[in-house]
């Protein structure tokens, strides 16, 4: 298991940290103002919209990728290219199977060491090396994942965020305020940091409300 003591898993952390921040934060602001304004999700698209609608809508679509997204960048961090196929699809079955952003985390870590093992243990005939990176390795590793997420973790991560959701859905307004009043004063005063700690107090309560909503 050489291959597993070298892999940094916080390095590969902060790899999805700098994949998904930006969509964190685009999402965010376009929820909070969204709602703010008096927006709502849009069912459907013929039946007309506001414009605080459509940001509500858009905040919602991105923040609905967090899974998926993060899933990918930890991957595809692990194991590059090859990694990307089955990160994608795992995060895709943490999203749908109700895990959220705490599966696609550890779907993307489940993925990327599964093929770091297979690029490793495998080999095969010298004629079938160029199907490796595209049929074989991305093949066995979305398909030894998924059944790992469904089977093994999904349930017990399920079963979290949904205890996490109902918490932070029945805090008053005072909890969400010391939240997030502690989170600020946790933040390092890195240029990001800075930048989170200004527009935190003005779209959290907004941004708790709609995304625990969806």
């Amino acid at each position: 298991m050489k291959a597993l003591k070298n892999i940094g898993f916080k390095k590969h952390l902060m790899t999805a940290i700098s994949f998904f921040l930006p969509i964190i934060v685009a999402s965010g602001f376009l929820l909070a103002i969204g709602n703010m304004t008096g927006g709502a999700n849009i069912e459907s698209f013929k039946d007309g919209f506001s414009f605080s609608d459509a940001l509500t809508t858009m905040g919602g679509y991105g923040l609905g990728l967090l899974p998926m997204i993060v899933s990918t960048a930890i991957a595809y961090s692990i194991a590059d290219k090859p990694g990307i196929a089955p990160g994608l699809i795992v995060g895709m079955v943490a999203n749908g199977i109700g895990t959220g952003f705490l599966g696609g985390l550890v779907g993307g870590y489940i993925s990327g060491i599964i093929v770091v093992l297979l690029v490793t243990y495998i080999k095969v005939p010298s004629w079938m090396e160029g199907l490796m990176p595209t049929l074989v390795i991305p093949f066995i590793s979305t398909l030894l994942a998924g059944i790992v997420m469904y089977y093994v973790v999904g349930t017990p991560i399920t079963w979290f965020t949904e205890m996490l959701t109902n918490y932070l859905g029945n805090l008053n307004t005072s909890s969400l305020l010391y939240m997030e009043r502690s989170s600020v004063c946790s933040l390092r005063l890195t240029t990001a940091g800075r930048l989170i700690k200004w527009c935190l107090p003005l779209f959290s309560r907004s941004f708790l409300k709609g995304f625990m909503n969806r």
